[in-house]
């Protein structure tokens, strides 16, 4: 398992607190789980057969996940998803 330290950002020296906002700038906001996240997404998808399209899965917005599995189901199956 790995041990991840965090610290307010006051507690950071200077080099830390441009490295922070370096990071941030360039790639927004990441969580630390935001990888097994993704790793979960891809299981699915290699279970079920189908494809993401798009995504997005965050703390402040709105979190959504969007399949090709519609092409694969029948229209009276369709109406019973939607």
């Amino acid at each position: 398992m790995k041990t991840v330290n965090t610290y307010s950002f006051s507690e950071l020296d200077e080099s830390a607190k441009d490295r922070a906002l370096s990071d941030y700038r360039s790639k927004g906001f990441e969580y630390h789980w935001q990888d097994e996240n993704r790793d979960s997404l891809n299981a699915f998808c290699a279970l079920f057969g189908v494809s993401v399209k798009d995504w997005s899965i965050g703390t402040y917005g709105h979190s959504y996940i969007k399949t090709d599995a519609y092409g694969n189901v029948q229209p009276y199956e369709r109406r019973i998803i939607d």
